[in-house]
């Protein structure tokens, strides 16, 4: 069973730093700003998850790993790249070493939103020593604190191997069983091919069987068919050869009543002409007759008017004639009265006065039907 993470290796002791070290890290730096190298997608996403370490072993896998894009030459590039790393410590590794380099926001699938708000930055992990002691070994001799990062370093590299061989043979295992899915995945296909292939052929047998009884079906009802429309036509000629014969003789049928009813109305027509002539003669006697006793009649009304109005007027002028005579009789009357009451009133006055001339009296005045004023 493989480890998952790498072994977690003693606390070391810090060297003082040397001349020589600081020129190394120097072309270190310097190459790893260079170089370009990409990183395998699979070993950084099986990582981003983990801590600082972590993100080492993604960054120190990029040399190995690129075989496993081509199942073809997987061992033989994995030694050659160790070879290289024997023989160039200083080199290589510093140009895939992260700890030198910017990271790019590519680079970690998982923080591609914060790498867009935060500036780029260099990581320096907790394995930077043991990285630049393999970096150092063309530069200077090993000390007592060197060697137990050599021997991290070692350890990390066998892990690292044992971790490629690892993901390669799950990489070879997945490809065998796609192959194999695939692989049952045509044959079902081709079974399946084969079984619609004859499903089609006993459908297509069964089907032009079936097309030849459904024809003799079709070809006997069309002769029926057309049994039935040769009867039905010849009763369609039949039926208008008499409907023409009573045609005919309805028509003179009704030609004859015509007539007699033309006649009937001519007949009928002069007989009511002479009706109304009739009745016009007799309206215009009977009208003639009717103005004359009307005439008659409004002359002797005429006449009883006239005569009636005469004695009218007769009888009003006697009336006025009564009436001014009684006025007059009356207004003697009153005055012959009116007279002794003043003679009265005056023999009174000189009773009681003693003797006083009386006034003239006043002038006569011919009768009238009203009575003076102040009489």
């Amino acid at each position: 069973v493989f480890e998952a993470t790498p072994p977690t290796p003693a606390p070391r002791q810090r060297a003082p730093p040397s001349p020589v070290s600081g020129c190394a890290e120097e072309n270190v730096q310097t190459q790893s700003r260079a170089a370009a190298s990409p990183v395998c997608p699979k070993h950084t996403a099986g990582n981003s998850g983990s801590d600082v370490g972590q993100d080492d072993v993604s960054v120190t896998l990029n040399t190995h790993s690129r075989p496993l894009e081509g199942a073809e030459s997987t061992d033989l590039t994995g030694e050659e790249a160790r070879d290289q790393g024997k023989h160039q410590p200083g080199s290589d590794l510093g140009e895939t070493s992260p700890r030198q380099r910017v990271r790019s926001p590519e680079s970690r699938p998982g923080s591609s939103r914060k790498s867009r708000r935060t500036p780029l930055y260099s990581t320096q992990s907790r394995y930077l020593g043991t990285l630049k002691v393999l970096e150092q070994k063309a530069c200077s001799q090993e000390t007592g604190p060197d060697a137990v990062d050599s021997l991290r370093a070692a350890i990390y590299q066998d892990w690292l191997k044992r971790k490629e061989e690892k993901l390669q043979a799950t990489f070879r295992a997945k490809i065998q069983e796609e192959k194999l899915k695939e692989e049952k995945k045509n044959e079902e296909e081709v079974s399946k091919k084969a079984e619609a292939k004859a499903s089609y052929e006993a459908w297509k047998e069964k089907k032009h069987e079936a097309l030849r009884v459904t024809i003799r079906e079709k070809q006997e009802a069309l002769r029926k068919l057309q049994k039935e429309m040769e009867a039905r036509e010849e009763k369609k000629e039949t039926a208008k050869r008499v409907f023409e014969k009573w045609k005919l003789e309805h028509d003179e049928l009704l030609r004859e009543q015509r007539q007699k009813q033309l006649q009937t109305e001519n007949r009928l027509k002069e007989k009511k002409e002479r009706e109304k002539e009739e009745r016009k003669r007799e309206s215009r006697c009977s009208f003639a007759q009717w103005s004359d006793r009307k005439k008659e009649v409004i002359e002797d009304k005429l006449k009883f008017e006239r005569r009636k109005q005469r004695i009218r007027k007769i009888e009003d002028q006697y009336e006025k004639e009564e009436k001014e005579k009684t006025a007059l009789d009356l207004y003697d009357q009153w005055l012959r009265r009116k007279e002794l009451e003043q003679k009265q009133e005056r023999r009174e006055r000189k009773v009681r006065a003693g003797v006083v001339e009386e006034p003239p009296s006043p002038p006569w005045s011919p009768p009238n039907r009203t009575i003076p004023f102040g009489k």
